[in-house]
């Protein structure tokens, strides 16, 4: 597949500092700090997956003729450890659809699945996978065969949420995460704008 080049994710710099300062701060005082793997709850801008009318998705083909569209965003900040202790949640912001069905600018959280139509319209699938260093958006259509090409207005962002309601280093709270409290399936119950309001991020 073809990687995005363009760095993205400035979004972590916060964890980055956080485990500089914790570990200098360590080394300092050469005794054990109890920290949580956990950070406070980040996101990134929204991603585009076209530039400078260079598109980032790939076509793949499969033995039978089914076509699937691909595209992967390198994401050196996401180590296996940040997965196991926070949810990564992938929105994205849908462009080209009926409007009926999906205004342009809806967001929804992946996977979503939207038809094209009202009245016997074929469905795309669109769906999201994290892994450490990576971000992969696949969308493939019902029929078998994509319809065109991926809007490239169709923008994705990743939310992350960790799994603890308070973050601690030594003895004093860092910050607070009030969405700590859900489970990942709570947390997908919630809107992207209840998220967002509740998260203090930017919508």
């Amino acid at each position: 597949m073809m990687q995005a080049k363009t760095p993205y994710f400035g979004f972590f710099v916060k964890i980055v500092i956080a485990i500089a300062i914790v570990f200098v701060s360590s080394c300092k005082k050469k005794t054990p700090v109890n920290v949580a793997k956990e950070q406070q709850v980040v996101s990134s801008e929204w991603l585009n997956t076209e530039f400078n009318n260079q598109s980032i998705w790939s076509k793949t083909v499969n033995l039978i003729g089914e076509e699937t569209f691909n595209c992967e965003f390198d994401i050196p900040a996401i180590s296996e450890e940040l997965l196991k202790n926070a949810s990564v949640l992938v929105y994205a912001k849908f462009y080209g659809y009926e409007p009926t069905i999906w205004p342009d600018e809806k967001i929804g959280l992946l996977p979503k699945d939207i038809f094209r139509f009202a009245i016997g319209g074929s469905m795309d699938y669109w769906s999201a996978a994290v892994s450490p260093g990576k971000a992969g958006i696949t969308v493939l259509n019902n029929s078998g065969k994509f319809p065109g090409k991926v809007n490239p207005e169709i923008q994705f962002r990743l939310i992350v949420v960790p799994k603890t309601a308070l973050i601690v280093t030594g003895t004093k709270p860092l910050a607070t995460n009030p969405l700590g409290k859900y489970t990942e399936g709570e947390l997908r119950e919630l809107s992207y704008d209840q998220l967002c309001s509740q998260a203090g991020l930017s919508k």
